[in-house]
Formats: structure tokens, sequence, C-alpha cells
């Protein structure tokens, strides 16, 4: 590692312990509020320009072209989420450093995205070149909770993009070729509730209630981790919202979620355990249903993503399947292409959450050439920059890839 890239690496481990220090858990909103405000201040001070969210967990949009913020529109979006699982300790919210590995809660999951970003968009500040680049990087407070008041709020507040850039997908710089859909309803039996030593003066759905769970749980073998997978994840039972350990159940309710790869399996899935609640007279309540996403690699701004990941690495690009969910289902309702990789790391939510220390630089060249090859406009430059980019035009053209003009 020369000179240059060492003074980078060190800039880029120190922002992302920063980061880490902040106690974003997704439902402490008081840190994420104030974590998001920070972040927002640091990103105007390089002349970004940043509008801040007010859903029920916050967000923040930074765009490095002012004008971005009156279309509501950029063409290179980074989709970052900034909350994290709750740690078992507090000593997780500091980086721990040895020769190749970062430690820490959110050091893969996935704050090192928004270190790599922010450096980037530093960089590119200091060249007095920022304001000529259609990008912005969205950064949200509630993935770990589905995303629904952050990158759900934000598309529907009207925000679009050509390419969303979502790191929290394709693990180990695998591009992550297709996700799961993700159905999640709630199966509930309602009956009356007793004293439990009178139960016959109540009508306990009990026994309705655990026959249709047995059947759905003997249906779905989930046996295929590329087939449907439906999994039964929580069961509630309340009295008038006490529990009470004097009283038979009022109402039983199980949480289950149903992952699949193409949207008519998630619909098959549906319709057999539709046809169980009715015959043990159960009802449903749906509350998620997010359809499975598809890398678009006809797309250029995919295709260049690709090509520039594979120039940087020096390794050809693997592809692969992820299992879990992420934001990007939510701009793949909208159609809008979406990229998701991350570097080597591993025990994500875990005690011993890690990164491969020399993958956060080889994050950070990976989006500032993208960037370069991408979403370079000459005409968005200030005054002032515009003229050293004339004087210089032919060198910066060569920098970036383009043909001098």
């Amino acid at each position: 590692m020369n000179k240059s890239d060492q003074l980078i690496q060190a800039r880029l481990e120190t922002t992302l312990a920063r980061y880490v220090a902040m106690p974003t858990v997704t439902a402490d909103v008081a840190a994420c509020q104030q974590a998001i405000q920070t972040l927002a201040g640091e990103l105007a001070a390089l002349g970004m320009a940043t509008y801040t969210g007010n859903s029920r967990h916050p967000w923040l949009i930074a765009t490095a072209n002012p004008r971005a913020q009156q279309t509501k529109h950029v063409k290179i979006l980074f989709v970052i989420h900034f909350d994290v699982v709750a740690p078992a300790h507090k000593d997780h919210f500091m980086v721990k450093t040895t020769a190749d590995k970062l430690y820490g809660r959110g050091v893969i999951d996935m704050k090192f995205a928004a270190a790599a970003c922010y450096e980037v968009f530093k960089d590119l500040a200091a060249d007095d070149t920022l304001s000529a680049y259609d990008a912005g990087v969205l950064i949200t407070t509630d993935e770990e909770a589905g995303g629904k008041d952050g990158a759900g709020d934000f598309l529907q507040q009207g925000w679009r993009c050509d390419l969303a850039i979502v790191p929290d997908g394709g693990r180990n710089w695998s591009v992550e070729a297709r996700a799961k859909g993700v159905n999640y309803i709630y199966v509930v039996a309602n009956g009356l509730s007793a004293h439990s030593s009178r139960p016959w003066e109540g009508q306990s759905p009990l026994q309705r209630f655990s026959k249709g769970m047995q059947e759905i749980d003997l249906h779905f073998k989930n046996d295929d981790p590329q087939g449907l997978v439906v999994a039964i994840n929580t069961i509630e039972s309340t009295n008038a919202g006490i529990v009470n350990s004097t009283q038979t159940p009022g109402w039983i309710k199980a949480g289950i979620s149903m992952r699949a790869f193409n949207t008519a399996e998630l619909e098959t899935g549906m319709e057999f355990i539709k046809s169980v609640a009715k015959k043990y007279d159960l009802q449903i309540v749906p509350s998620l249903n997010d359809s499975p996403v598809h890398i678009m690699r006809e797309n250029p701004l995919v295709e260049a993503f690709i090509k520039t990941l594979t120039e940087v690495r020096g390794k050809q690009t693997e592809f692969t399947d992820a299992l879990g969910a992420s934001d990007a289902r939510h701009f793949a309702r909208q159609n809008i292409p979406t990229v998701l990789v991350y570097p080597e790391g591993g025990e994500l939510h875990g005690e011993g959450e890690w990164l491969k220390r020399t993958d956060l630089l080889t994050y950070y060249k990976l989006i500032q050439h993208y960037l370069r090859h991408v979403a370079f406009n000459a005409d968005g430059l200030s005054l002032g920059s515009a003229k050293r980019f004339t004087k210089y035009r032919t060198v910066f053209a060569k920098m970036v890839g383009l043909k001098a003009k």
C-alpha cells in the first residue's frame, strides 16, 4: 500500500470508528435522530444539499448537486442504513483493530459504506468538483425494522434515481443476482376468555389455532434454500392487553413469513394458508408484501458498475443469491435498478462482527472510480472550478475516463 493509500485508509478507519461509536440502535429513535443531524451537518459542510425526512424513523438525503433537491432525482444514489441491531455489550460500539480486520457493531452492516461515501464526497469537495456529480446518498435508520419509514417514506415523497447502490447484500464482493420477496402476515384466532378455574364459561381458540399452525408447519418442509420458505416466527396470546395466568386466552396470534425468489411461489403459499385459515375459522391480517428483487444486468449503469468492480479488484465478478431482504425491495417496487454488493466481512449482528481492513479502501476506490465514469457532468461545475477545469481539461478527462473536448 503506497503512502497515499495509507493516508486514505487512516481517514476511512477514523471516520468509521466515529460512526460506530454512535449507538444508533433502530429502536433508539433519539440516538438515530442525533446521528442524522450530525451527518446532515457534516455533509452540508462539504457543500452538499441536504433534506431530512421527519417520519417516525428519521432519514437524510444529501445530493452533490443542489439542483437535485428541486427535481427530487439523482442519477446514482447510495442507499445506506445507519441503524444497527442492539449489541450485548456497549463496548461493541468501539472499533477494535487487528492486522487485517476491523471489529465493531455496524462495521459491515453497514456503516463502512457511510464512511466510504463521506470520504469520497469530501475529496470531490476538496477538488471543487462536487457539484458536477449527479449523485447522492440516502441514510436511513429503520432498515432493521423493515425500512417503511426510511427508504419507503423517501420514495413515497416522490424521490427517484436511475440506479440505487445498496451495500447491504452480495457478501464478499459477490454481486447479488436476486433476493427473495417477502410476505408477512398475522394469523389470528379469536375466542372468549374465561377464568382458568371455569374455562367452560369461555370459548378458547387454542385448539383450532394449534391445529391450524400444525397443519401449516407440516405442509411446508423448508428444506430447499432456493424454494419457498415459510416460517412461523411469533406467537402471542393476551387478554385485553394484559398477560394473565388466571385466564384462558381471548385471542391468539401468529406471525408468519413467506420468502421466495418468484411471486408465483409466494402466491401459492398464501393460498394454502388461506385454505387452512378458512378450515379452522382463523383470520389473516396482512403486514408486509414485497416482491423479489432481480438484478437488471442489461441496464447500462448496472453493467458499468460490474465492470468497474472487476477493474478495481482485478478479479472476475461473481454473483450470488440472497435469502434475506434489504431496502433494495422498496426501489425494485418502483422498477428502479439496484446493485447490491459489500466487502469481505462476517458475523453480522453478532458479537464478532468484522470487516476486512483493506476492503474499506477498496470500496472507497470502487465508488470513486464509478462516479467518475458515470456521474460526472462538467455543466454542473461552479464558475471558479469550471475555469480550473478548462485549464486542466485533458488531465481530468483522462482521470475520469472521458474524451477531452
